[in-house]
């Protein structure tokens, strides 16, 4: 076999090893001790070399119809979670959010921003789960999750009182990254 056939076959290899790991991290954390997926979280986040800042602009719709401004909710710890009835990782996700709201109310504000669906729509997959502190909204027209460069389903956010974005969470977030991550944020 020819020198440039065994540096391909090792670098496919090292690739794989890479992506393994990458995925075997950011999906399966479960596996892990506290220290270590605290690390975890501490790495990825010094990874994004440019933080991106939320944008104060935005304007979403509660539940009863009133809008509410993202900006009047700056100068607190924010944990927003986009989710739509259609994503089948979105229905645990949404109890694990209930759960840390519980966990560390007057600490932080949990946001479940549901993408693009109608109020009706939207209010069946929360009220099935009986979802009683939990704030919700609707991002009707799926703005916000645009300007945020939204790319996964769930997507989750943990910005700092300042309004950076600290960690996000692209795909399923288990419990205990969102208890660290918001550790992260407070």
């Amino acid at each position: 076999m020819s020198k440039i056939a065994k540096s391909l076959i090792l670098i496919l290899i090292f690739l794989a090893l890479n992506v393994y790991v990458y995925y075997a991290i950011s999906l399966d954390l479960d596996i892990f001790d506290i220290e270590t997926l605290e690390q975890a979280v501490r790495e990825n986040i010094l990874k994004q070399k440019a933080l991106k800042s939320l944008p104060a602009d935005i304007i979403l719709v509660d539940y009863d119809g009133h809008e509410v401004k993202i900006r009047d909710y700056l100068g607190q710890p924010l944990v927003i979670n986009f989710w739509s009835s259609w994503c089948p990782f979105c229905l645990s996700e949404l109890e694990s959010l209930e759960e840390a709201q519980r966990e560390f109310a007057g600490q932080v504000v949990i946001m479940a921003v549901n993408r693009g669906e109608t109020l009706d729509k939207a209010k069946d997959f929360p009220d099935l789960l009986k979802l009683k502190n939990l704030t919700l909204f609707l991002d009707k027209d799926d703005y916000f999750y645009g300007a945020i460069d939204g790319q996964a389903m769930p997507e989750t956010l943990f910005v700092d009182k300042d309004g950076l974005i600290v960690h996000r969470k692209r795909g399923p977030i288990l419990k205990e990254e969102i208890r660290q991550s918001i550790k992260l944020i407070k």
